[in-house]
Formats: C-alpha cells, structure tokens, sequence
C-alpha cells in the first residue's frame, strides 16, 4: 500500500508558509500483522492546535499531526473490519496502517453517525471540535438558563458549535468575529448578537451586545483581547480557556495582568483540553451531541477544499481566520 503524507519541513518562523511543509510518499507494503488493518483517509481535519505543537517537530521528520476520518480497506482485526469508519490520529496522511492503539491509533468509532448530517460532521461535531465545545459549556462553565455566554471567535470551528450548545442550553449567546460577514453567519445560526472587533473595541462591542454584561466567557483567543473581557463580566463570572488564537504564532509570547479583575469580580477561570480532561466523558458528550443533531438542534457548519495537497494552504487560511466553522480537507 502506497500512500501520501505531509511532513514538516522547515520549523516555522513566526505565520506558517507553504514552503514550510513537503509533500512526500511511502510504501507500506501489503501484509498485515494480527490485529493490523489498512484504512484509507476520507477528511482530514485543520486545527490551530498544530500550531501549538509546533516546536516540538523535527525537520525533515514529522509528519503533521491531527485526525481524520477514515476507512478500513483491509483488515486483520476483529475490532475493525473492512468498511468500519474511524476517526484516527493518523496526521496529514492519505491512508496508513494501524493496529488502532496509541495516540495516531483510533480516537473513536464512528459506524452510527446521524442520517441528518454530513459523512464530513465526523471530524466536526462528533470528533474533537464537538466534544471540545461541548465540555467547556457544559461541564467548565455550568450554564444556567437566561444568563449571557460570550464566545470568542464565535464564525470558527469550535466556537459555532459553543454557540450553538450554549443557545440548546437556555443562554443569550454573543459573539465576535473579525468580519461583517461572520457577523452574518453567527446571528444565521442563532447567536443573538455579534460585534467585529476590528472595528469596534471590545468595550464597546460587549457594552451593545450584552448591556447587563458576560456571566459565561468561552475563550479561544486569549491575551488582550480576553483581558477587556474580563474586565465586562458580571460578578462570580465564569471562564471556559479553550484556545490563545491571538498568540499562536508570536515568537514571544506576552505577559497579561488579570489577577485584579479576577480578584475584584470573583471569578472562575479553568483551562481544559481534549487529551487530558475529555476522555472519561467521550461517549457521553457523543450521545448528547447525536441527540441534539438527530433533532435539528445542533448543526454541522463548514469550510471544505478539496484535496490532499491543498491541506498546507488550507491550514494557514484557517489561522488567518479566512474560515466559517470547522475547516476540512476531502480527499
């Protein structure tokens, strides 16, 4: 079996470029061993966490990391026969081979995805962006009904989604975006309100979006721009630390005072991610989710480029925020 995979292979230098990936091929043969099988990729997934993880890469070596959804070609184990959909942490590959344990293996098992919604919600809704959104509104911040949720970066992957479970949940849900079209977008999938922070200061976006201020703050940008945040959240506010987009790819990352604002309005700050805090609650939040989009109330929204060479350019316009909702490859 012959496949395709994109390695690193410059470090990046600040705002990835495509010079920096390569495109490179591998032969797997063709027998198996027990407990072994052959999957093909069917849609790979862009996520800023690659960035993240980005200095811990070698040259040359690593093949970009991250999910897919995937089919098993050829099999030699039980678990897994030929046809099974998977979601795998195969990376930025076209296909590989696998026995389905360790941290490329399966993620989880996908044969039961709703009728009502894309093959493509697999690496969406029902893959690590779903469970992502939905433990941090549920189970970090608590919701109770009427109170306000504030999602930043509300027209990306996992903020939609928050957006979404948020409204399921009984909250006034505002958003900000960086455009008057993903302003458009949100309110087109229930946001009740939106500002552009490119042209509005955070001040005075919340203070027209939320005039009774933020009780729930889910938080994918970080650094300034959380700080004024905080600084218009109620009393014994609650903060969800989902992601930094502000400062992915600063080369020195800055320091932020908020110890003063979290001391005089009471409030309550976790970070979570899906490695070491989701997976006790994966098959529980799946079941949710299924439920929610059985019923219409939870919708897959995505941007979609066709083909595996594309993945590189697609990744860097997804971090320059040219995306709306989950940002997918389909090969």
């Amino acid at each position: 079996m012959k496949i395709s995979k994109i390695i690193l292979r410059k470090q990046f230098d600040g705002f990835p470029k495509e010079s920096d990936f390569e495109l490179v091929e591998e032969d797997l043969g063709d027998d198996l061993e027990d407990d072994e099988f052959f999957f093909e990729a069917l849609y790979i997934s862009c996520d800023p966490y690659i960035r993240i993880l980005a200095p811990s890469y070698k040259e040359g070596e690593t093949v970009i990391p991250g999910y897919q959804l995937s089919r098993v070609t050829k099999s030699n184990n039980s678990k897994y026969p030929v046809g099974s959909i998977l979601v795998t942490g195969a990376g930025w590959r076209t296909g590989g081979k696998s026995n389905g344990v360790g941290p490329e293996g399966v993620w989880y098992e996908r044969n039961d995805l709703p009728k009502n919604v894309p093959q493509s919600a697999g690496v969406g809704i029902f893959a690590m962006t779903g469970l992502t959104a939905c433990y941090g509104v549920e189970y970090v911040l608590k919701p109770k009904k009427g109170e306000t949720l504030f999602v930043s970066a509300s027209a990306g992957a996992v903020g939609n989604i928050a957006g979404q479970i948020g409204k399921i949940l009984g909250c006034r849900v505002v958003g900000s975006c960086g455009s008057d079209e993903k302003i458009k977008y949100v309110k087109s999938i229930g946001f009740d309100d939106a500002f552009n922070y490119k042209t509005e200061s955070v001040k005075e976006g919340l203070k027209r979006v939320a005039p009774e201020g933020v009780d729930l703050y889910f938080d994918n940008v970080g650094g300034d721009f959380a700080s004024a945040v905080l600084k218009q959240m109620n009393r014994k506010g609650r903060i969800a630390v989902c992601g930094m987009l502000s400062s992915y790819n600063e080369k020195e990352p800055r320091a932020h005072v908020i110890q003063q604002t979290m001391f005089m309005k009471s409030l309550l700050m976790q970070g979570f991610n899906i490695f070491a805090d989701i997976p006790p609650y994966n098959e529980e939040i799946y079941q949710k989710l299924k439920k929610w989009a059985e019923e219409g109330k939870l919708k897959q929204y995505e941007s979609i480029s066709e083909g595996f060479k594309n993945l590189p350019s697609t990744f860097i316009g997804m971090l320059c925020g040219k995306n709306l909702g989950k940002t997918i490859v389909k090969l």
